[in-house]
């Protein structure tokens, strides 16, 4: 089954898909689980409990083969980015419920005591904020919708009242132009495009 009909078979809920995808992403997904995620400021998050690790990656799963997370994905795209998203989206739910009531707002303070904040991801992340604030309204609100509430395309389009090719084409445009500014800052090379 090539990528594209895996996208197709995957939205529609084929059970051959749904197998396929598992296999073929189950690796990717662990190692997101195992690794943690990376906090906007570069620190690291991770789970404290391993034994954890096995249901979190099932969790993904679970959450990956809903038919919410099914029908909002965007099947023109390509799917690993997206699950990879719900892994790190499942995982830092996980992280918050792990951690004592009053202390699920301060899942954003973890650190990894052993490796310090990456610099250029904390360079790289600043750029990217200062180059947001610069940007119309609408991009505003586009951005803050699609990566800071990490809403559909669907959801998206319809929050704004307009359709999803517009917020394909707002999706493409900010892409393309946030690689100019960050090329224009040294943050961004042309093969970093003909890689992907």
């Amino acid at each position: 089954m090539n990528d594209e009909e895996l996208q197709r078979g995957y939205k529609r809920g084929d059970k051959a898909a749904l197998e396929a995808v598992y296999w073929r992403h189950i690796d990717a997904v662990h190692r997101i689980v195992t690794k943690g995620v990376r906090l906007v400021d570069g620190r690291r998050a991770w789970l404290a409990r391993r034994d954890l690790e096995t249901d979190v990656v099932h969790d993904v799963f679970a959450r990956a083969f809903a038919a919410a997370a099914r029908t909002s994905y965007d099947d023109s795209r390509p799917l690993e980015p997206y699950l990879l998203q719900l892994a790190r989206n499942v995982l830092v739910d996980t992280l918050r419920k792990e951690r004592p009531r009053e202390d699920a707002a301060a899942i954003e303070t973890l650190t990894d005591e052993h490796e310090p904040p990456d610099p250029f991801a904390t360079k790289l992340c600043a750029a990217a904020k200062s180059f947001v604030a610069g940007q119309d309204d609408e991009t505003r609100r586009f951005v803050c919708l699609r990566y800071d509430e990490e809403k559909s395309q669907r959801d998206v389009a319809n929050a704004m009242g307009v359709g999803r090719k517009r917020v394909r084409l707002l999706d493409d445009k900010l892409m393309h132009a946030l690689k100019e500014h960050l090329a224009t800052l040294g943050l961004w090379k042309k093969e970093n495009d003909d890689e992907q």
